[in-house]
């Protein structure tokens, strides 16, 4: 028989006429991100009268808060099917001005070895991020939200719990100095990598405004009464022509590296 309760929750039940009754499927689950620098934001929106309501939340020294047991159907995802079938997890952290917050190590140690649970105890089936079998999800991916504007480092997390190198964990000190390091090294990477996802949005938006102004410049010019017969009319529009043209093409590139760069955060 399956475990209702990580055995390392501390629980704070969430009301009782939240949940939708029993989930009918084990499919996988939703790390969420709470938009907030608390746990105790988080539980004013778990027991306020919205809806809304999830299985946990993990604090952001590791501390996991169980609401409900997990064969309970949560609304966390805004998607009714997808709840039937989703063990949903809030995360705290990503507030209003720094959506995309990295985990920190005592939470991805936390998540993986909740994850590692979820999937011994059979609440998930695998550690699938693609294809039919899939089973870990982002919010986005069976909603309409930017949640969880790709805080989540999915790869390393699924990577640690096939390592099962994640230990239990009490607080954001973990038991194995090489687990923390293996985690603080993954989490460093994913700095970086938001460094320049936030680098790339800054010169995209740069490129961006200087198109517009050009593009208002050639819009004056053709305005022009002199300009059907000025000839430094004509090569000014065609010099700014061809400069936002290069703008836009310089723009396409920036917001294929970011791309990339959001991807190999996923």
């Amino acid at each position: 028989m399956k475990a209702l309760w990580y055995p390392g929750a501390i629980r704070d039940p969430g009301p009782a006429h939240k949940p939708d009754g029993d989930r009918p499927y084990d499919h996988g689950l939703i790390f969420h991100s709470t938009v907030g620098t608390s746990y105790s934001g988080a539980r004013n929106v778990l027991m306020g009268s919205g809806v809304t309501n999830w299985h946990g939340t993990i604090d952001y020294n590791g501390d996991f808060y169980q609401h409900y047991p997990m064969n309970l159907h949560c609304d966390h995802s805004g998607n009714h099917p997808m709840n039937d079938r989703l063990v949903g997890i809030e995360v705290v952290g990503g507030p209003v001005g720094h959506v995309s917050e990295p985990w920190r190590p005592a939470q991805v140690a936390r998540g993986a070895h909740v994850l590692g649970w979820l999937l011994d105890e059979g609440w998930i089936p695998n550690l699938a991020r693609t294809g039919d079998r899939k089973s870990c999800y982002r919010h986005r991916e069976v909603s309409s939200t930017a949640c969880d504007s790709f805080r989540c480092p999915w790869n390393p997390i699924i990577r640690i719990v096939k390592a099962r190198t994640a230990p239990p964990v009490e607080d954001e000190d973990m038991a194995d100095p090489q687990a923390r390091a293996a985690i603080e090294l993954l989490i460093e990477s994913a700095h970086l990598q938001q460094s320049e996802i936030d680098m790339l949005k800054g010169q995209s938006k740069f490129l961006q405004a200087v198109a517009t102004n050009h593009q208002e410049r050639i819009l004056v010019l053709e305005k022009s009464p002199a300009g059907p017969v000025d000839p430094q009319f004509a090569q000014d529009l065609d010099a700014v022509t061809k400069a936002t043209e290069q703008l836009e093409k310089d723009v396409a590139v920036i917001e294929d590296k970011l791309e990339d760069a959001a991807a190999a955060l996923v």
